[in-house]
């Protein structure tokens, strides 16, 4: 009973210290590509939401990716692939934005493992994310499923824009397992989804163990 107590203690300050997912929006998936290429490295991630909901986070603050960073996410029924963004300023040739604050722009990816995101664009009712190369082939999907349910992330800091694709959603699908068009082995293409819906998925690791609390 004591340890019991110990535990629910000692795990209650642990989570009260740990920066709360309030920020997570659920937002309608406008547009999810994704192109599996037979060659390593050659795969094309597009994730496209536009919604009168989405608001930009403030500069300074802790959604703020110059100086948090970002991450664009990607979660099948077999895979869950994170491709971090790196923070950084102008200076930095990284993260942008414009006179008005109105705009996150990342634009310096190379497509290598640990800067896939070529450009990650945030703005009020928009955000979009164009991400190639190795981290990208990590992304499986079941072209042969009946009802894929995708969920795609964008995270500026701890803010984190979420939509899921999928059928019930009333998303257009099409997945090609066999299309061979310039190399390519898988196509899944979702498109124009209804209203938001679903809860964004947590990160990896969001969450305690026993022995980590001990």
């Amino acid at each position: 009973m004591l340890k019991a107590l110990v535990l629910m203690t000692v795990g209650a300050i642990a989570l009260a210290a740990m920066p709360a997912n309030a920020a997570d929006q659920s937002v309608r998936g406008k547009k999810l590509l994704i192109i599996n290429k037979s060659t390593p490295g050659k795969s094309v991630l597009v994730f496209l939401s536009k919604d009168p909901n989405i608001v930009k986070t403030l500069a300074g603050g802790s959604g703020d990716p110059i100086i948090h960073g970002g991450e664009v996410r990607v979660k099948t029924s077999s895979t869950d692939t994170a491709l971090p963004v790196p923070g950084g300023g102008a200076t930095d040739g990284v993260w942008v934005t414009n006179g008005a604050g109105t705009i996150w722009k990342y634009k310096k990816g190379d497509g290598t493992l640990g800067d896939a995101c070529k450009v990650v664009l945030v703005k009020g009712g928009f955000v979009k994310a164009v991400c190639k190369g190795p981290a990208v082939d990590a992304i499986a999907i079941d072209t042969s499923a009946p009802n894929l349910n995708v969920e795609a992330q964008i995270s500026t800091g701890d803010q984190t824009y979420c939509a899921f694709f999928n059928t019930a959603n009333t998303c257009s699908q099409v997945k090609d397992g066999s299309f061979n068009g310039g190399g390519t082995v898988a196509k899944y293409l979702s498109k124009n989804c209804g209203a938001a819906v679903g809860v964004c998925s947590s990160p990896s690791g969001a969450f305690l163990e026993e022995a980590e609390l001990l």
